[in-house]
């Protein structure tokens, strides 16, 4: 938590800008630090999973789910005879385009592709919720990745 008695005056700016002490922002990159690891250990359950044929797995605290999805798409050319036949209006047709930003890439340059893109979900995805009858207290979970840490 951080009052205005935190607050410094920027020293290439004084009197106007402030900067303050924000010691969650340590927290936040101390977390971050770990996110490597945690996708590590997100692979390797997945793929224990998968290769054990489950669907679901469980620890001491947290359960794991995996699911997987395949992804289908429709005919373009079909798609757009059927919204120039009145199938369907002008904004129900763009709202179920997909541009593949490869084919785009042959007439647009990777800056106006990346103006226009959105990012989309792995196929294979794992859900990892708390188990609701066990409690977890922050500081068991710090002890418990540290243990898994060493």
């Amino acid at each position: 938590m951080t009052t205005d008695r935190d607050a410094v005056e920027d020293p290439e700016d004084p009197g106007r800008a402030k900067v303050i002490r924000e010691a969650r922002l340590d927290q936040i990159g101390f977390a971050s630090l770990l996110e490597p690891w945690a996708k590590d250990q997100r692979t390797g359950v997945k793929l224990s999973m998968i290769t054990k044929g489950a669907e679901r797995a469980t620890g001491d605290c947290f359960e794991g789910l995996v699911y997987s999805f395949t992804p289908a798409t429709i005919d373009p050319a079909k798609f757009f005879r059927l919204f120039e036949r009145g199938g369907m209006s002008r904004g129900q047709f763009l709202a179920c385009l997909t541009v593949k930003r490869d084919e785009a890439a042959e007439f647009l340059s990777r800056q106006a592709i990346a103006a226009i893109s959105n990012e989309q979900m792995p196929v294979e995805a794992l859900k990892v919720s708390r188990i609701k009858t066990v409690e977890v207290k922050l500081v068991d979970a710090v002890k418990r990745l540290a243990e898994a840490i060493r």
